[in-house]
């Protein structure tokens, strides 16, 4: 009767064979999912404790995540064939011109857990490297600021602090390709490697569109605000409506033209795009339960070491805590920022255009995903940021940004 019982509990094998894997492919992107592995178990040591530490808090949190993440994003990932079929005609032609893959256009207006990533697969034309790049390092970036902060953010900001918050997604936005680039160069560490010409070839349209969105800002900023604020509700209609139409189809087995897509097997997605959205969202959701903890650790650990920072640059604690809160979510940094000095406002905006996600949201799409893209979304978005307020100090520095950032 316990035989198969016995004989699961004393397979060694099992165990041996796959700490063997382990170091076999270990890389940078492995030793940060075990680290979050480690962080999920604290977690669960704290939650089993009582969570008197307030690590089992953090660990709930990455369960809860789950009924957000998925009205925002299962919808748009089920209607990524869809998008495909409608778009890729209109803009591929531009992309081919300058010898660039169709693939760089989603990313650059989608987050990667909005449909950027799906999308890029989806337009990638079987070239991995190209969908991965475009999908996971743009879309975290150019795509996230696009489609989510931008209008987000304009939606609960004071409008006195409008023209700061303009000023600040230029600035970031400058450094962006910058990190897109270093970020692409450690996928050569990877099993889909890009070369230098292939990134830099892909990288044009996106530097392209940072450079159109920054005249833009500059010449006619108050249209581009509105620009900005008229996407944003475009696409959370898209996120409302889309799973709706996904679901009757799914639940009645009744097929809409064009639509019967979202319900239909997908060859680049795996599977049924509707399925596979929900699939993502609970393997989005076990990486959160280890990176939410670690977040709170080095909040704990940092906390002092930030305010150090703060005070050398000359902003308050409000802001320096601010820029550590980007590095899980940057929703609790604009209900914050009415409380942070001028300069910390304007450090943060910068900040958040590359670096917000970076161990949160982001991290857990790429673990979920694809982890050896862990590595490399980390170094785009982090180098992103911190060039971005290196570059910001010294146009301060230099009084270039006459009004910005000064109390």
């Amino acid at each position: 009767m316990f035989t198969d019982l016995l004989e699961s509990l004393t397979n060694i094998d099992v165990f041996t064979s796959s700490l063997s894997l382990y170091w076999a492919g270990l890389s940078v992107s492995s030793i940060v999912m075990t680290i979050l592995a480690l962080f999920m178990l604290l977690g669960v040591y704290d939650k089993l404790r009582g969570g008197k530490m307030g690590y089992a808090e953090q660990f709930d949190r990455g369960f809860r995540a789950m009924g957000d993440l998925a009205l925002a994003i299962v919808g748009i990932i089920a209607l990524s064939p869809v998008l495909l079929l409608v778009l890729s005609p209109i803009v591929s032609p531009f992309y081919h011109a300058i010898g660039a893959s169709p693939a760089m256009f989603p990313g650059s207006l989608l987050a990667l857990d909005m449909g950027g990533y799906a999308m890029a697969l989806q337009m990638a034309e079987g070239n991995a490297a190209i969908g991965n790049y475009s999908g996971l390092i743009v879309a975290s970036m150019m795509g996230i600021t696009l489609s989510f902060t931008i209008p987000y953010t304009l939606t609960i900001l004071d409008k006195k602090d409008h023209p700061l918050f303009a000023t600040g997604i230029l600035l970031g936005i400058v450094t962006l390709p910058i990190g897109c680039l270093l970020g692409g160069l450690m996928m050569n560490f990877t099993s889909t490697p890009l070369t230098v010409h292939e990134l830099l070839i892909n990288t044009l349209p996106v530097i392209l569109l940072a450079v159109l969105v920054g005249i833009g800002l500059i010449v006619k900023q108050s249209l581009m605000l509105k620009l900005f604020a008229i996407f944003g509700k475009i696409v959370t209609f898209i996120a409302v409506i889309s799973p709706g139409i996904a679901i009757f189809q799914y639940l009645t087995g009744i097929r809409l033209p064009l639509f019967y897509l979202m319900v239909e097997d997908d060859p680049v997605l795996g599977g049924i795009p509707l399925e596979e959205g929900l699939l993502i969202i609970g393997l989005i959701a076990i990486v959160l339960a280890g990176a939410f903890p670690m977040v709170l650790f080095l909040k704990r650990k940092l906390g002092k070491v930030m305010d150090k920072f703060g005070a050398k640059v000359g902003i308050n604690q409000e802001a320096s805590a601010g820029l550590l809160t980007q590095l899980a979510n940057n929703l609790p940094v604009w209900g914050q920022i009415k409380d942070m000095d001028q300069r910390g406002k304007l450090l943060n905006v910068v900040f958040t255009v590359s670096a917000a996600f970076v161990f949160g949201d982001v991290l857990a799409f790429a673990g979920g995903v694809n982890t050896e893209m862990v590595f490399p979304v980390i170094v785009a978005k982090l180098s992103g940021g911190i060039l971005a307020i290196l570059l910001t100090l010294f146009l301060l520095k230099k009084n270039v940004l006459k009004g910005i950032g000064t109390d």
